[in-house]
C-alpha cells in the first residue's frame, strides 16, 4: 500500500512543480492572471446559473486572449453530457492593454438528466509572441454540484507511516488514503494524532489540503513530522478526516511499534 502512496506523492510533487512553473511562465511570458482559480456552485437540474472570472494583463505589452472550456471529470452516469452542452462563455476572445482587467462571464444550464456533478476546466490562452516557442495556457476550474442528486461519501482505506533520515535528523510521513464512494468530488481536510499506548498525546499533524479526490478514485494526504523523535514503544496513529459532511467525520486508528533502533513496524498493538 505504501508503494501506492509513494507513487502518488511523487506524482503530486511533479504536478505541483509543473503548476508553479506554469504560473511563473504566465507571469514572465504571457503576462496574464485569472481570478478566482476555482469556483464551486450548486444548481438544480434544468436550472441555470451565472458567474464571472476576471482576467488581468500584468505584463508590459498588449495581449489577445482566447477562452475555451473543456471537460475535466465526467461521471459515468453523465456520459455524453459535454461541457459545450451546459457551459457558455462570453466573450470567447478579448484584448487586454497592460494593466487592464476584463470580465469573462459564464452561464451554466444543467441538463435535466444530469446527476452528481459537472466539472469543467476553462482555459485562457494568450497569443504567443511570434518568436516564442512556448504556448502558455492558464486554466481555472468550475465545479457544478447538481442540487438534490449529490452524494457525499468518503472512506479512509489506509493509514501508513514512512521514516526518512535527512541531514542527521528523522522525518516521519503519515499517509492517509481517502476513497470517494459518492458522486461529487471531495476536498478532505484532516489531521493525524500520535498517542502513546496509554492515550497520552505525543504529536498532532495537519494533513495536506487542497487536492480533490473524484468519484470512484482515491488520493493520499500527508502529515509530515520533521525532526521526529519517538522513544521505543507502542503507539497509535489516529486519522480524522472531514470531507464536507459534518454528520460523517471519518476516523481510523492504526497501531505501530518503534524499536530501540527507531525502526517502525505497523500493526503492533
Amino acid at each position: 500500500m505504501w508503494k501506492r502512496i509513494r507513487k502518488f506523492q511523487i506524482t503530486t510533487v511533479w504536478v505541483l512543480t509543473i503548476t508553479l512553473c506554469l504560473l511563473s511562465v504566465n507571469s514572465l511570458l504571457a503576462g496574464i492572471t485569472v481570478e478566482p482559480v476555482r469556483q464551486e456552485i450548486k444548481v438544480s437540474p434544468g436550472e441555470k446559473a451565472q458567474g464571472s472570472y476576471f482576467v488581468y494583463n500584468v505584463g508590459k505589452e498588449p495581449t489577445h486572449v482566447t477562452v475555451a472550456p473543456r471537460d475535466w471529470f465526467v461521471l459515468k452516469e453523465n456520459k455524453g453530457i459535454n461541457a459545450d452542452s451546459w457551459l457558455k462563455i462570453t466573450p470567447q476572445e478579448l484584448d487586454l492593454e497592460p494593466g487592464e482587467r476584463k470580465e469573462v462571464k459564464y452561464e451554466v444550464a444543467v441538463p435535466t438528466r444530469a446527476i452528481g456533478e459537472l466539472v469543467a476546466m476553462i482555459s485562457f490562452v494568450p497569443q504567443a509572441e511570434e518568436e516564442s516557442m512556448i504556448n502558455v495556457v492558464f486554466s481555472v476550474s468550475l465545479y457544478v454540484m447538481i442540487e438534490g442528486t449529490e452524494i457525499l461519501k468518503g472512506e479512509i482505506s489506509n493509514v501508513d507511516i514512512r521514516k526518512w533520515e535527512r541531514e542527521g535528523s528523522s522525518e516521519l510521513r503519515f499517509g492517509v488514503v481517502v476513497e470517494n464512494r459518492g458522486n461529487v468530488h471531495l476536498r478532505p481536510k484532516g489531521k493525524i494524532v500520535i498517542e502513546e499506548r496509554k492515550g497520552k498525546e505525543v504529536k498532532e499533524l495537519e494533513l495536506t489540503y487542497g487536492w480533490p479526490v473524484y468519484p470512484g478514485k482515491n488520493r493520499a494526504y500527508f502529515g509530515d513530522w520533521k525532526g521526529a523523535s519517538l522513544k521505543s514503544g507502542k503507539y497509535k496513529a489516529i486519522a480524522t478526516v472531514d470531507y464536507g459532511d459534518p454528520e460523517n467525520i471519518l476516523k481510523k486508528t492504526v497501531s505501530f511499534e518503534v524499536d530501540k533502533k527507531g525502526n517502525i513496524e505497523m500493526g503492533k498493538k
